[in-house]
């Protein structure tokens, strides 16, 4: 056999074996849940003015809070105290969703 034709099929099972660990990677990161606007740091959503950014940690995760994490999907709306929410920087959210207050 020539070396072009032992070569390409060593060419194929690396690349498999690439795309196979990328579908793995793929399947075991978890996708993000909706941000919840939480300017009261509840960890669970609240209500009130405050300041969105990706550094200021006003969104629940459910668990915690966090800065803004661009692409996510913001809800904003707990039952509380409606207040104004000052956009620092560049932010962008794949959709807005508005509780009642």
């Amino acid at each position: 056999m020539s070396k072009s034709s032992t070569a390409a099929p060593a060419r194929r099972s690396k690349l498999t074996s690439l795309l196979a660990a990328v579908a793995t990677v793929a399947l075991i990161t978890p996708a993000h849940a909706a941000l919840t606007w939480d300017p009261a740091l509840t960890g669970t959503g609240s209500d009130g003015l405050g300041l969105w950014s990706t550094f200021i940690p006003s969104w629940a995760t459910g668990t915690g809070n966090t800065g803004w994490i661009n692409g996510e999907a913001a809800i904003l709306g707990s039952g509380g105290t409606a207040g104004r929410i000052t956009v620092l920087g560049n932010v962008s959210a794949s959709s807005l969703t508005f509780e009642p207050v």
